[in-house]
C-alpha cells in the first residue's frame, strides 16, 4: 500500500519541523543555495583551492590524513592565522592530549590569548564544544580529533545526531569548526576504521593532507611542505596545493 504523495503544503510543514529540530540553516522548498562567506587562513595557496577563499564561515572543515601527514601542523597554522586577523577568540580542543605549549608557540599561536581545553573523554568534549558554540563565544574551534571522539562507543552509536547538532550550532554561531581526522587511528586496521560518512556529508570543506618534505633551518626550526587536496567543497572545484609551514 502506497502512502499519499507529498504536497507542497505538507512538505513545508515537514521542513518547518526539521528547521525547529536542526536549525534554520536547512534548505526550504525553492530556496537557492547561497555561498557562505570565506575567511582567509593566511595561507594563500590553500585559500585558492577551497572555493571560499579560505574557510567557510558557519561550516565544518575536516583536515584528513594519517598520523605523519602534517594535518595537525596545518590545523595549528590555520588557527594561528585566524587568531592574528580576527577579533573573536580561537579555541584548541586537545582530546588526545598530544600537543604541548612549545608546539603551539612554534606554530605561531599566542597561547596567552588561546582557549586550550583538554576535556576528559568524548562526551565532555562534545558538551564543551556545544556550549562554546551556543554562547557564540569563539570564532574558531580546532578539535583534535574526530577519531578520538569515535573511540567512545556511546558517541559512536549516536554520531550522526551528534554531528548534525554541532553543524547546526556552527551555522547559528557563524564560527569555524575544524576537526582533524586520521582514517586509521593507532590501534586499528583500515578495515576497523570508524564510519565518518555523517561528518564528511555535513562538512562544507574536506582537505586531505600529505607531508612531502621536511627540513631543519639554520636555527633548528622545522619546516614542512604539504600536499593539500581539496576533496570536498560545496562551492569549489576540487584542487591541490603545495603549502609550506615553518616554525617560528
Amino acid at each position: 500500500m502506497f502512502s499519499a504523495p507529498v504536497t507542497p503544503t505538507s512538505l513545508a510543514s515537514v521542513l518547518a519541523v526539521t528547521r525547529a529540530r536542526h536549525g534554520s540553516g536547512i534548505l526550504t522548498l525553492g530556496a537557492p543555495m547561497t555561498r557562505p562567506r570565506g575567511t582567509p587562513t593566511g595561507l594563500p595557496a590553500l585559500d585558492a583551492i577551497t572555493g571560499y577563499n579560505g574557510l567557510p564561515v558557519g561550516r565544518i572543515t575536516i583536515l584528513r590524513g594519517h598520523g605523519t601527514s602534517g594535518k595537525m601542523a596545518l590545523g595549528l597554522a590555520i588557527l594561528a592565522g585566524l587568531q592574528r586577523t580576527h577579533t573573536r577568540p580561537v579555541c584548541y580542543v586537545d582530546i588526545s592530549g598530544a600537543c604541548d605549549i612549545a608546539t603551539l608557540h612554534a606554530r605561531g599561536l599566542n597561547t596567552e590569548a588561546l582557549i586550550l581545553a583538554r576535556p576528559q573523554g568524548a562526551s565532555a568534549a562534545i558538551t564543551f564544544i556545544s556550549d562554546l558554540l551556543k554562547a557564540h563565544a569563539v570564532g574558531t574551534i580546532l578539535v583534535d580529533g574526530l577519531s578520538e571522539l569515535l573511540i567512545d562507543t556511546s558517541v559512536r552509536v549516536m554520531f550522526g545526531d551528534v554531528i548534525n547538532h554541532l553543524a547546526a550550532l556552527t551555522r547559528q554561531s557563524g564560527a569555524h569548526l575544524i576537526f582533524t581526522y586520521d582514517p586509521t587511528p593507532p590501534g586499528t586496521t583500515h578495515s576497523a576504521a570508524f564510519d565518518t560518512s555523517a561528518a564528511m556529508g555535513m562538512a562544507g570543506l574536506v582537505l586531505a593532507c600529505r607531508a612531502t618534505r621536511a627540513w631543519l633551518d639554520d636555527h633548528g626550526h622545522l619546516g614542512l611542505q604539504l600536499s593539500v587536496q581539496c576533496t570536498r567543497s560545496r562551492f569549489g572545484t576540487p584542487g591541490e596545493a603545495e603549502v609550506c609551514l615553518e616554525e617560528i
